[in-house]
């Protein structure tokens, strides 16, 4: 899954609420909505981001609006087209 998102490092919501607020030097962000296999209901998935500069963390950050707009335009788009892309 990490190779398809691009990520390094992905943990599920349920991490993500446990680590949000106890790591410090570490940033998140979702990155999709999955089905997992033996789970009913899709679960949530987020990147683990730490950076080696402040110049990698603030655009990070910067452009967290933008991606979130995105990620909200996608989900949309793929509601739109089913579970299998259809539509």
């Amino acid at each position: 899954m990490t190779r398809f998102y691009q990520c390094p490092v992905l943990i599920s919501e349920a991490t993500y609420k446990e680590v949000k607020g106890s790591i410090c030097g570490f940033s998140f962000r979702e990155v999709d909505l999955v089905q997992v296999k033996g789970r009913i209901l899709p679960v949530r998935m987020y990147e683990v981001r730490c950076f080696d500069n402040n110049q990698e963390k603030d655009l990070f950050k910067g452009t967290a609006h933008q991606f979130e707009q995105g990620l909200t335009l996608w989900g949309a788009k793929r509601n739109l087209e089913g579970p299998r892309g259809e539509g």
